[in-house]
């Protein structure tokens, strides 16, 4: 049985200078939209 191996990596970016406003509606699928505009695909996917 071989052992399982996953390999990725992280990438920081500057966040657009609307992000956090935008975030600041409570509608969750509003917070889909704006993580996929500003290509955070780990919170599109998780949420």
């Amino acid at each position: 049985m071989a052992d399982t191996v996953v390999k990725g990596f992280v990438e920081r970016i500057a966040p657009q200078p609307t992000l956090n406003s935008d975030l600041a509606n409570p509608d969750p699928m509003t917070w889909l939209e704006v993580y996929a505009k500003n290509e955070i695909w780990y919170e599109t996917l998780a949420t």
